[in-house]
């Protein structure tokens, strides 16, 4: 096969001013193609004896008597910017030059073609590029390298006849050497052993039995193992193996005997130091990577095996894609003690006054925004209250974002209201940035149950969004008496990438029904197993788990199975609780070999006096107890309540929701484990699309039984 590089410029000879177009067209060899590295082009005026067979077989070059150079071009290959125009030509007959050269400044292919210019040029012109005639390069020194053979070898390769010369910088005139009798070499032959050099200057091997290793398709070898070796019985030099056998890629490749190896060590061949192939096992993997990097720049990771060193070349990394964290933000800065909006900035629109009923509308409206944020440093919150601005103005602050490149969006935001009143409010909005009307994308009136949770609230954003090229999402909270508090902790932004929305159900319960199996239903046991209840319809579902006098306390229980899932999950629920209900109730994930750990991860208790009935939709963001839930087994969430003294509540409709992670190929690329020069080792992961996304990298050892896992954030520089 031959490569074409075709060049369409003007060659700014006659005519060509006046509109005309003229291509130069370069065929190249295909093995040539990776050693060139430049394109010389030179048109000759000949001589009365001058031809193109004298300058391909390079009897004479261009510029000598009788070959005056016209003009010439330069250019690097691959070609990657504009190429310097050919001046105006003949008119007469033409010799059309080309040659190929090398990184060491050697020729390694040329051309020429004899045309006709006629004084405006030749409209088309076409050179075919070959390797040198004489079937040799340039001998000349450059920069210390000696060009040899055909195919311009540079020092310390080994030459494309075989034979056993080297390049000896100290003569400029004769750069050629001989290796020693007896000296390694290669003759690059598969089915060869030991290769050494002979007196004669010969790269001379010995050649293999083809079951004694796995070479296909030796055609110049003294023995040909051309058939297919699949299965053959072979050994791979490892004692620590068993039952080698060939594969389809001519490999030797045997199984790990058990036990044969220390116990901190692993067999490992392709990575073996050593006649027995079992190589020390690090305790564990430091491995550092960047959190967020622009999307337009690599992002560098550095790896220590803890007591591996070197055994790097056991380590290898992947890469794959999840769910992006657009935004993240705590609103309360530990270091400072202090609250902070991070990049979400105050607005001066007008806040509607009055009631602050949801949702909230600005016609009418005639006071300004409140302009500053109070800070709840014992809660780590911005706090809205009316000590700063009265009740009647509200706040609103907003966050420009570019979501074009997501599929599917989900903002998930905690807010608790310090006081009875259910007039305080908080509303989310959308809009696109071009003064059009905002979406309303939730209205959340979080109640005063306890003083120290919040209201845990995601939000899935509608499908339309992905299209707008700029996204405003703005806050907007309403106090609407004076003995009114909110406090917002704080508000993750999760983007689902169209080529990884995968979002998995881990289970659905509706317990509408679950009195016909008193100990269990949809996977979930109940302790005492009577508090399931059928039949009663509360807030569009007709069952539920049931806490009252008959059931002062309960524990409903479901096992977790999330191996393959990862963040962002939410887990979400509705309750209904009678007037004068008098309790609380905790759900909690707990893990490990016999429950050894327990995590609360929501709380709710109620007053004294709970004067009216409440139907409540909940949904909490899992995210923060990744680390717990997430790729391992022996997990369990539980719900337990307690009602001691009156009233119902009702718990139905519990799901849990998660991320799947997914193929990152022509997306995100991760590279080979590599020394940084420093002394440690380093991974390199590329972003190849230049979109914001979001890679999983993991980083294993051996088997994988060492592991270590880092995300890294691709964002908008």
């Amino acid at each position: 096969m031959r490569i074409w590089l075709c060049l369409l410029m003007c060659l700014a000879w006659a005519g060509c001013g006046q509109g005309g177009s003229y291509s130069l067209t370069l065929i190249l060899p295909e093995d040539a193609k990776d050693q060139t590295s430049r394109i010389r082009v030179a048109v000759v005026e000949p001589g009365p004896t001058a031809t193109c067979e004298a300058l391909v077989l390079r009897e004479v070059d261009p510029g000598q008597a009788g070959y005056t150079i016209e003009d010439e071009i330069s250019f690097d290959y691959p070609v990657t910017q504009a190429v310097d125009q050919l001046q105006e030509l003949g008119p007469g007959q033409r010799l059309f030059y080309a040659e190929g050269i090398n990184t060491f400044g050697g020729i390694i292919v040329n051309g020429c073609t004899r045309l006709e210019a006629g004084g405006v040029g030749p409209r088309t012109v076409t050179i075919e590029l070959a390797y040198l005639a004489d079937g040799s390069c340039s001998n000349e020194l450059l920069d210390g390298h000696c060009l040899i053979d055909d195919a311009c070898y540079s020092t310390g390769e080994a030459s494309a006849d075989s034979s056993c010369r080297t390049c000896d910088p100290a003569y400029a005139t004769d750069a050629w050497t001989l290796k020693a009798d007896g000296e390694s070499c290669d003759d690059g032959l598969w089915c060869s052993g030991l290769d050494t050099c002979s007196a004669a200057g010969d790269c001379v091997h010995t050649a293999l039995p083809c079951t004694d290793r796995c070479f296909q398709n030796c055609s110049e070898s003294e023995q040909s193992c051309s058939e297919d070796l699949s299965g053959t019985l072979c050994d791979d030099g490892f004692s620590c193996t068993q039952a080698d056998a060939c594969d389809g890629a001519g490999n030797c490749v045997g199984t790990p005997i058990v036990d044969y190896c220390a116990a901190n060590e692993e067999c490992q061949p392709a990575c073996a130091t050593d006649q027995f192939g079992c190589v020390a096992r690090p305790n564990w993997i430091n491995l550092s990577c960047p959190d967020i990097v622009p999307f337009d720049t690599p992002a560098a990771c550095s790896i220590i095996l803890v007591n591996g060193e070197g055994s790097e070349a056991c380590a290898s990394c992947s890469v794959r894609l999840v769910p992006s964290i657009v935004s993240q933000t705590d609103f309360f800065s530990n270091p400072v003690q202090d609250c902070t909006l991070g990049d979400w900035q105050l607005e001066d629109h007008s806040c509607t006054t009055g009631s602050a009923w949801c949702p909230f509308t600005s016609g009418g409206a005639d006071q300004a925004c409140c302009n500053e944020v109070a800070c709840h440093t014992e809660d780590h919150a911005l706090d809205f209250l009316p000590g700063q601005c009265g009740p009647d103005n509200g706040w609103r602050f907003s966050q420009l974002f570019a979501l074009d490149s997501f599929e599917q969006l989900r903002l998930c935001y905690q807010i608790m209201q310090r006081s009875p009143s259910v007039e305080g409010s908080l509303q989310l909005m959308a809009d696109k940035n071009d003064g059009s009307d905002p979406v309303v994308l939730a209205c959340d009136q979080p109640d005063a149950w306890h003083d120290s949770l919040p209201t845990e609230t995601c939000v899935e954003m509608p499908l339309a969004m992905g299209d707008w090229p700029s996204t405003r999402l703005t806050f907007w909270v309403q106090l609407g008496q004076l003995n009114s508090e909110i406090l917002l902790e704080q508000a993750s932004l999760y983007g689902f990438p169209p080529e990884c929305n995968q979002q998995q159900v881990v289970f659905d319960t509706s317990f509408d029904g679950c009195g016909q199996d008193a100990a269990g239903h949809d996977g979930w046991t109940f302790s005492p197993s009577g508090t399931c209840e059928d039949g009663r319809a509360e807030c569009g579902f007709t069952g539920g788990l049931l806490v009252d006098g008959n059931n002062p306390s309960v524990i409903a229980s479901h096992d977790l199975i999330m191996p393959d899932l990862r963040p962002p999950a939410k887990l979400c629920w509705s309750h209904y609780h009678s007037p004068g209900f008098n309790g609380e109730y905790t759900i909690a994930i707990s893990g490990g070999a016999g429950k050894v750990w327990y995590v609360q991860i929501y709380r709710s208790k109620f007053p004294a006096m709970a004067l009216n009935s409440v139907c409540r939709d909940f949904c909490i963001d899992l995210s923060q107890f990744g680390g717990s839930i997430f790729g391992t087994g022996n997990t369990q969430i539980s719900i337990s309540a307690q009602a001691p003294s009156g009233g119902t509540l009702l718990i139905n409709e519990v799901r849990i929701e998660a991320s799947t992670e997914c193929d990152a190929t022509g997306i995100l690329q991760a590279g080979p484990v590599e020394p940084d020069g420093q002394g440690g080792f380093q991974v390199q992961v590329n972003n190849l699309q230049n979109l914001p996304r979001r890679a999983l990298l993991e980083c294993h050892w051996g088997d994988g039984a060492v592991h270590a896992s880092r995300e890294i954030e691709f964002s908008s520089p």
